[in-house]
């Protein structure tokens, strides 16, 4: 079966390619569906209302998260906000004995009818997640995972759903990305206080998409800001960590560039727009910060976590 590739807008609004590749949009949501569900917007205000409706409509959704944490605690809001019915022979079949904090957080989902699947749960409770979601009589409808779920498995839901992967309400957004090695589809909208996405396709317009490849063998500068090229975000590394960031600062000259790891400067170039050098740095997860400063005292910075085994 072909897979339709499309995005929904805040105002509800779902434009997309056809098995032809015409594009084409239809009114998925009201606007008044979509609401700030916490203290600023997030993917939450669009994925409760529209899961709802897909369920409703008797479809089995799977949401595609890039790490376990957002996996699991999306699985979590969804069995809080959609209501559903307890998927019960799901929960009986679950191993006994001592659970883990995932094994627990995967029965709260279960009274709710959602479940997760991610490395955080044990093969046996990962196997009875697959075979329930598989099952057409389960009341199991919504799941939410990592890639793990993708590794040969077949299962039967009908609208897949891949998380935003950043927002931002300024007229720039700078968002890291944490995927897989491979070329992906990147989609970059922009939208009005009033919702109303200004379309740019390919040809023009406010949203677009553009091949993506994991893996940098460069690392250009794109307006004014740091680009970090590594460590992504949420990475685990060895103990040899590759420092590589570039800036660009508009109207003035670089004067330095630094790295800090742990509230600790590691690292300095003078005179440079690119900072790279390898650290090497004990087991855990370490916080690693990139400044650029001008020579009129102007200074930007950006930030990431990775994990050292």
């Amino acid at each position: 079966m072909p897979l339709l590739e499309g995005v929904i807008d805040r105002n509800g609004t779902y434009q997309f390619l056809d098995a032809a590749g015409k594009e084409g949009s239809t009114q998925l949501l009201s606007p008044r569906e979509v609401n700030v569900r916490r203290e600023k917007p997030s993917a939450q205000d669009l994925l409760v209302p529209l899961i709802a409706k897909l369920v409703k409509d008797n479809e089995k959704v799977i949401v595609f998260r890039n790490a376990r944490g957002p996996a699991q605690g999306c699985a979590a809001y969804l069995s809080r906000d959609l209501g559903l019915q307890p998927a019960t022979e799901a929960m009986e079949r679950l191993p006994a004995g001592d659970n883990s904090s995932a094994s627990t957080v995967l029965r709260e989902c279960l009274r709710g009818g959602t479940a997760f699947h991610n490395s955080n749960l044990t093969r046996e409770e990962r196997i009875v997640v697959e075979q329930s979601f598989r099952d057409p009589k389960s009341t199991l409808r919504v799941l939410a995972a990592t890639t793990t779920v993708a590794a040969g498995i077949n299962t039967p839901a009908s609208t897949v759903a891949e998380n935003l992967k950043g927002f931002s309400h300024n007229s720039s957004l700078d968002a890291t990305l944490n995927l897989t090695p491979g070329t992906h589809r990147v989609g970059i909208f922009s939208a009005g206080w009033d919702n109303l996405v200004q379309q740019y396709m390919w040809t023009g317009g406010a949203g677009f998409t553009f091949p993506l490849t994991v893996g940098l063998t460069n690392c250009p500068t794109q307006g004014d800001g740091i680009i970090v090229c590594s460590p992504l975000n949420d990475t685990t590394l060895g103990s040899s960590v590759l420092a590589w960031a570039v800036a660009q600062l508009t109207g003035t000259n670089i004067v330095r560039m630094e790295v800090w790891v742990d509230g600790v400067k590691k690292f300095s170039t003078f005179g440079s727009n690119t900072l790279k050098t390898k650290l090497t740095l004990a087991t855990g997860v370490h916080k690693f910060e990139y400044y650029v400063i001008g020579a009129d005292g102007s200074k930007l910075s950006s930030s990431v976590r990775a994990r050292v085994k």
